[in-house]
């Protein structure tokens, strides 16, 4: 029977989850609060671990990407993955959380991550998040059938669909890439990066206005954002439809 704590413990990692979920910097921030409430509660817990490793891992990168500090992150990720080995190294999550925390930073390494996503899918084959993190680790192959795998087990999975839909447009798909990213924004309407995205994509298929349509309006909401801005520069020197050289 679980007490009291335990199920306070539990519902917390939920609500993280959620959180993380939705992949925003914001969101990442009230996860890592959540997950570490969750360890004050119980601080043998690996779900939180894992979990808090995959918050900082995934809040770095966007911090990367947007020019600010990033390295913390990553070495958080990192320490937090290592310590849910620690306490439960038979369990699939902490070993796809040290896959999600190998992929940036100084800790980085390509084959001990992939090693360690394959690890995950083979403890948890029910598992999305793994063959998500599997078909990530493994170079995002459109012909890897983990990100299907991923799909089928979830099909309202907005992280498996929005990236997806950008490893597509960067194949030149763009019609597919766009059914994919708008499939995503179904999930999660309000993901900026998913919007970001979306009006790169038309850019690329010619509706050039509204993808600067779309940009301005990700500008106004987060005028500080380097990734927007860069985004909103690109998109406003090629409205004649020229991409560039």
């Amino acid at each position: 029977m679980k007490t009291m704590e335990t199920e306070g413990t539990d519902t917390l990692i939920e609500r993280a989850r959620k959180a993380s979920g939705l992949c925003e910097p914001e969101n990442y921030e009230e996860a890592v609060g959540l997950y570490r409430q969750a360890l004050r509660e119980n601080p043998s817990c690996a779900d939180a671990y894992s979990g808090l490793a995959e918050a900082y891992a995934l809040w770095g990168f966007r911090r990367e990407v947007s020019e600010l500090e990033s390295r913390s992150y990553y070495d958080q990720a990192f320490s937090c993955a290592e310590r849910g080995l620690e306490l439960a190294p038979l369990t699939a999550c902490v070993h796809r959380a040290m896959a999600v925390a190998l992929r940036r930073g100084s800790r980085a390494d390509a084959e001990r991550r992939c090693s360690e996503a394959e690890l995950a899918v083979e403890i948890a084959p029910e598992c999305a998040d793994s063959w998500y993190e599997l078909w990530r680790a493994s170079g995002y192959s459109l012909e890897d059938p983990a990100v299907k795998k991923a799909l089928t087990l979830r099909p309202a999975f907005f992280a498996a669909l929005h990236d997806l839909g950008v490893v597509l447009c960067e194949h030149e798909r763009h019609a597919e890439a766009l059914r994919f990213i708008d499939r995503a924004l179904a999930v999660n309407a309000g993901s900026r990066l998913a919007r970001y995205n979306h009006a790169m994509v038309l850019h690329f298929l010619g509706r050039v206005e509204e993808s600067c349509a779309e940009m301005r309006a990700l500008s106004k909401e987060r005028p500080d954002d380097a990734m927007i801005a860069y985004g909103l520069t690109f998109l406003e020197e090629h409205l004649d439809g020229q991409t560039p050289a």
